[in-house]
């Protein structure tokens, strides 16, 4: 499974995630009630994002990535789904 590279703070409530593989893209905190104020980095042992003390499970976010990814590729309209 690919290893994120690279975490950015896009506003409040979104980060951006960069896998090295190539795979990115945003991932919303707003369901967990968490904000990108205090920290966000990617643990060195396991490679997981941690975002405050949220810990993001990086093979879970890159499954989501990569289909979310896919279905831009395919043209597939995620809004109606």
């Amino acid at each position: 499974m690919a290893n994120p590279v690279k975490v950015n703070i896009v506003d409040e409530t979104t980060i951006h995630v960069i896998y090295d593989d190539g795979i990115e893209g945003d991932y919303s905190l707003q369901k967990n009630g968490e904000t990108t104020k205090k920290l966000v980095k990617i643990d060195e042992d396991s490679g997981d994002i941690i975002v405050n003390k949220l810990v993001i499970c990086k093979n879970s976010l890159y499954k989501q990535l990569y289909m979310r990814n896919m279905m831009q590729r395919l043209k597939i309209d995620l809004d109606k789904l």
